[in-house]
């Protein structure tokens, strides 16, 4: 059995904890264990079902903010573990924990890194060129999601480096594939079956631009009045956005649906995807939407990994809410969902081809 240890933030929703949870849910559980050690102990859906397969949670401070508690504490959990694998997903913040584990022994060392970062800012541009000559010495491997993100993290020589891997932020296809009697069933428990329905997935917060989708939604509604946005998710906005859906008087029309465990079925009774935020690291829920057929209309600041799918729109969130209304009404009809997911397939973002693939970096193969 190799024992891994991930580092991260946290374990609630979507982001990196969703990445670690596909894989551990298909990786073979009686050759490979995860442990988590995270920043924020509150656990939503994705810790609670890491939890429920077997991993273990161990809370960290802030490195940032207790340098030497967070050196005892992680050294302790490595020490007490005999972790044969410790796999960090914090980008160019990841020198201090590859110094901690190397100290502590652990032969197989992996940084992960989940988003491209660049910036103008003197520290960050610091911060960024510590990690492209430390991480590469530090680490026995490199993984990204894609060419890019390595790149950005640990420098752009990293693609001649044969530690370096990448490995596609996969995702269960057949899990997330068009199913007509699950879109059925689901329009039947909302009570949507003569409706038009976009939806958006991510939790209420800023980055995330739920304000702009809710002004989308009051510019479809002009047209299709029996248009509905649903809105999986939750978070600190939730009452300031059901307060702006009533002062755009589409109240009625937005189901607010909270955090969910039934993305994948949710998916089916939608129409048109819509993230229309000011940032994203990949955009997995885009991905998912993307495997059930849906026609996924993105901002263009996100990095245009899904590119590729024959359905995907980047649209400027510079422009009008209407305008991205009129470009979806417009595609409305434009939607063949039954072979999507073969597309999804081809790229490489089958979570069984990527397991083997992290199979053999955890073995040192």
């Amino acid at each position: 059995m190799i024992s891994v240890l991930h580092i991260m933030n946290g374990a609630v929703s979507g982001g990196i904890s969703s990445v670690v949870l596909n894989y551990y849910n298909y990786i073979d559980r009686e050759q490979i264990h995860f442990d988590c050690a995270v920043n924020n102990s509150n656990l939503g859906p994705n810790g609670l079902c890491l939890k429920e397969l077997g991993c273990v949670f161990f809370e960290l401070p802030l490195k940032s903010k207790h340098p030497f508690l967070y050196a005892k504490k992680l050294t302790d959990i490595i020490n007490k573990g005999k972790y044969d694998v410790i796999h960090i997903h914090s980008n160019e913040y990841s020198i201090y924990t590859l110094i901690l584990a190397k100290i502590c022994g652990v032969k197989i060392r992996i940084v992960h890194a989940h988003t491209a970062r660049y910036s103008k800012n003197p520290i960050t541009k610091l911060r960024l060129a510590l990690a492209h000559f430390f991480i590469p010495f530090l680490s026995t491997n490199m993984i990204a999601c894609t060419e890019e993100a390595g790149k950005s993290i640990f420098g752009r020589n990293v693609l001649k480096n044969n530690k370096f891997y990448i490995l596609k932020n996969a995702i269960p296809v057949k899990h997330f594939s068009f199913n007509k009697s699950s879109r059925n069933e689901i329009r039947d428990m909302l009570d949507i079956n003569d409706c038009f329905v976009i939806g958006c997935v991510g939790n209420l917060n800023k980055v995330k631009n739920h304000e702009y989708s809710l002004r989308i939604e009051k510019y479809i509604h002009q047209i299709i009045p029996n248009s509905v946005l649903l809105v999986i998710g939750a978070g600190e906005l939730e009452n300031e956005l059901k307060h702006l859906a009533k002062n755009l008087k589409i109240e009625k029309n937005v189901i607010f649906l909270g955090r969910r465990t039934d993305v994948n079925l949710l998916l089916q009774g939608i129409d048109a995807f819509i993230m229309p935020s000011f940032y994203e690291g990949f955009g997995i829920a885009a991905l998912e939407a993307a495997t059930s057929g849906l026609p996924i209309y993105l901002s263009n600041t996100i990095p245009n990994d899904l590119i590729f799918y024959s359905n995907s729109h980047y649209l400027s969130i510079q422009d009008s809410p209407k305008e991205w209304a009129k470009i979806i009404i417009k595609n409305m009809d434009n939607c063949n969902r039954e072979n999507s997911f073969k597309e999804i397939i081809n790229a490489g973002y089958d979570i069984n081809v990527n397991c083997k693939l992290l199979m053999k970096i955890y073995e040192n193969k």
